[in-house]
């Protein structure tokens, strides 16, 4: 991680950086001997009520239906929809 440029100064502005995000998850999993995907639902989204919610790899129908559009800001700043098949789950027509 020392090799990646800054993307701001020091506390100076806030960047989502899913490189730190895993190297947490895999801090997290080694500590507790339990995967991300368990510490997140045991640590927050059951304590929040939070039953809709969840971390997976595993695609549904139903998970599919129920995720949000992904999008990313083009250089110009307009923001462009994904498609949601990227994460491996294709609906059925």
């Amino acid at each position: 991680m020392r090799f990646l440029p800054a993307t701001g100064g020091f506390r100076s502005s806030y960047h989502y950086n899913n490189g730190m995000i895993t190297a947490a998850g895999h801090v997290i999993e080694i500590l507790s001997g339990q995967s991300w995907e368990d510490t997140l639902q045991g640590t927050f989204f059951e304590p929040l009520g939070m039953t809709d919610s969840r971390f997976t790899d595993r695609l549904t129908e139903e998970d599919y239906d129920n995720m949000a559009t992904p999008y990313f800001n083009e250089e110009n700043g307009e923001p462009r929809t994904v498609s949601k098949e990227i994460f491996g789950y294709k609906k059925a027509l």
